[in-house]
């Protein structure tokens, strides 16, 4: 593998399947691993005579744990029943996995999966402390750090290391040496289920390529037996594990049956076989470098094939069982090489990377394949374009848009390269990072992870190293939201959900109109309140705390009887023309001129201390008049005006000639009073007030002498 031939570091998390040797009894093959645990053996009959066995059916059904992590939910439910940090209703941790079982990783609008801004953070790790070769690393994320296995020479020939590293990648506490034979192990696949790590490789202590696996548990201490997964003859290789949630999943190549096939087993959480090995791929052609990943509910397969007399990449879909749910799809048609492919899964399709030469040179390519394993779109998108050698991809999702390192030669020597793919299977831009920066080595064989915030990238030169790649998405408004996901981090009161609140802006970042502002958030009439804010947002003298201007309108929208004009200035109640805004002096009396005799203010005739009497005759023949302070009793007087007018006087008493009348000492201000009157006849009425100092009197003529009260009441 170190040759510079197609070759692919396997890298995912899954469960293992193994090839059962089995013994022979009469007509019947019968497996001698006991299913207790793995599986339920549903046995129709089984009939024994004279030592012959007939089975008559056997089918096998994978164990569902019974909640082995304690979080109150059980498979299918649990979508990883190892760990407590996986079950239904759980909130997102933004830690690369998917907590709340709906499917998605990093699903909340509080994950930072969109990386628009990626750097290099911290230094470079490198592991092994010798100087015998270290390469084909692979890495598995814990959720609070790493683990790390590696083939390793240090020990004259080829072996199985592995390391526990923090979130920084410094490593934590010794290595761990997982084969001790004196022949070749190499090509190690490592994956953290939620408790544990497990690990699969290639063993040459049988003679022959075979396949290994091993649990290891958080502190990188074995746990359990070494497992042999295949068992025979020819070579096995090119392992790929994941974790089920359940179980693992194993695929690899194997050319068991004389050519190479792609060839797949599940593994138990206690490391027994639960089925397999079953060979995936049927055809005279080679089938190699598989790619498996896990989908919640089945697998994903990719691989590459040469049933087509060149190499191309497929791919195929499997139940949970490891069994196919369609047939093979070819993913890449044409007459140049295509290897090496990277299989992810985002919760709805896959997208695959791989390696392809029909540029005439080594390219990364993308393609984005539905959940029916079915290739999306008339053409690949190519990722890598230099004239150089691009190849060996390892492909990651981040919930929300992928993320492809490779081995790129643009440089004098080879280096890892990073590049971002959307969603759409595109490229959002055309940066490619350079992860390693190794003077005068060769980089190769990457392997990735995303990690919530970031990326995780092994590769090796000689040694393994680690380089952390950060989404640099600072959270400037501090509203919960980085720069990555939020559409404008510089208003705090603005990002993805957020509520409106009436503030002139579109708050909600999903919002398909965002940046337009949405429908009552304007200020129309320009009088600095939004319509959301403002009762009226046509008039720009209406709005909440605006002082009355005498406009005939309630101006404050904060007013409790807002629009009416009930306790506001603006009424004219007494129907003079003038309202109390305007100047009315007596706003309860009609007063249409206005007269103020006493200048304060208040109008003749509502101003009870100006020693005036404003006197009116209804109707209905009363005298009425308003009430003054300074008196505590009235006098009226009723004369004939014809009297009056002869030269008579103004008081005519009681018995006086013609209709003269008075009433003395009333003390509310009304006289009802209704005389008898003939055709022609008119009477005229005065009105005078008594006080401490008397009588008042009866004010002034029309030539501004008094008027002589010659009759005043006793």
């Amino acid at each position: 593998m170190g040759n510079g031939s197609y070759w692919r570091h396997a890298q995912r998390g899954g469960r293992v399947a193994r090839n059962l040797p089995t013994k022979k009894l009469g007509r019947c093959r019968l497996s001698p691993y006991n299913s207790t645990g793995e599986g339920d053996a549903l046995v129709n009959r089984v009939k024994t005579t004279l030592g012959l066995v007939l089975l008559v059916s056997m089918v096998w059904a994978p164990a569902l744990a019974a909640d082995a992590d304690g979080d109150g939910v059980s498979p299918p439910a649990d979508c990883n029943d190892a760990s407590a940090a996986q079950a239904p209703g759980l909130p997102e941790l933004c830690d690369g996995f998917d907590n709340d079982c709906n499917g998605l990783v990093d699903d909340s609008p509080f994950c930072d999966g969109r990386c628009l801004i990626l750097t290099r953070s911290g230094p470079d790790r490198i592991y092994n402390s010798d100087p015998d070769i270290s390469r084909q690393a692979s890495l598995a994320w814990t959720g609070s750090g790493y683990g790390l296995a590696w083939t390793d020479q240090r020990d004259g020939q080829e072996e199985i290391y592995f390391q526990r590293m923090d979130a920084t990648g410094l490593p934590v506490g010794g290595e761990t040496r997982i084969t001790t034979t004196s022949v070749s192990s190499r090509r190690p696949s490592l994956v953290w289920n939620g408790t544990e790590f497990a690990v699969a490789w290639v063993d040459e202590r049988d003679g022959n390529p075979e396949i290994y696996f091993q649990r290891l548990t958080a502190l990188g201490v074995f746990s359990g037996p070494v497992r042999r997964v295949t068992s025979d003859a020819a070579f096995s290789g090119e392992p790929d594990l994941v974790w089920t949630g359940t179980e693992y999943g194993l695929a690899w190549s194997d050319e068991a049956e004389g050519n190479r096939e792609i060839t797949f087993a599940r593994i138990a959480t206690d490391s027994s076989i639960t089925s397999g090995p079953t060979r995936l791929t049927n055809d005279s052609a080679v089938s190699e470098q598989p790619s498996l990943v896990w989908t919640g509910n089945g697998y994903g397969l990719a691989w590459t094939d040469q049933r087509d007399l060149n190499k191309e990449i497929y791919v195929l879909v499997l139940d949970n069982l490891g069994a196919p749910s369609g047939t093979p799809q070819a993913v890449t048609a044409d007459a140049a090489i295509s290897a090496q492919p990277s299989l992810a899964w985002t919760g709805s399709e896959f997208g695959v990377a791989w390696t392809d030469e029909r540029d005439l040179n080594r390219e990364i390519y993308f393609r984005l394949i539905s959940a029916p394993g079915v290739p999306q779109g008339l053409l690949p998108t190519r990722i890598t374009n230099d004239s150089d050698t691009s190849d060996q991809p390892a492909l990651a999702w981040t919930g929300e848009e992928f993320g492809v390192a490779w081995r790129d030669t643009r440089i004098f020597n080879a280096e890892i390269f990073f590049a971002r793919i959307g969603d759409d299977g595109l490229r959002p831009d055309l940066v490619d990072l350079r992860v390693s920066i190794d003077l005068g080595l060769v980089s190769r064989a990457p392997d990735m992870v995303w990690h919530g915030t970031g990326y995780a990238v092994v590769w090796d030169d000689i040694e393994v190293n680690l380089t952390r790649l950060t989404c640099g998405c600072d959270d400037m408004d501090g509203d919960g939201v980085s720069a990555c996901k939020d559409c404008d981090d510089s208003e705090s009161s603005i990002f993805p959900g957020a509520v409106q609140i009436c503030d002139g802006l579109n708050n909600d970042c999903d919002d398909p109109s965002w940046p337009d502002i949405p429908t009552g958030e304007e200020d129309m009439d320009l009088d600095g309140f939004f319509a959301c804010a403002d009762c009226d947002d046509t008039n720009i003298e209406i709005f909440p705390g605006a002082p009355q201007i005498c406009d005939g309108l309630n101006n404050d929208c904060n007013h409790p009887d807002w629009p009416n004009l009930v306790g506001v200035p603006e009424t004219d109640n007494d129907g003079d023309g003038l309202s109390e805004c305007a100047g009315d002096n007596c706003p309860a009396v009609a007063n249409p001129y206005q007269v103020d005799s006493d200048i304060d203010g208040e109008g003749d005739l509502c101003d009870s201390d100006d020693g005036l009497l404003q006197v009116d005759l209804t109707s209905a023949g009363d005298l009425v008049w308003s009430l003054e302070t300074v008196f505590t009793a009235y006098n009226g007087y009723r004369g004939d005006l014809a009297i009056l007018q002869g030269g008579g006087d103004y008081t005519q008493g009681t018995m006086g000639p013609g209709l003269a009348d008075r009433a003395c000492g009333l003390v509310t201000p009304v006289w009802t009073d209704a005389p008898m009157l003939n055709a022609g006849e008119v009477v005229h009425y005065l009105l005078t007030g008594q006080g401490p100092g008397g009588e008042s009197d009866l004010g002034m003529d029309s030539s501004g002498a008094p008027r002589p009260n010659a009759h005043p009441c006793p």
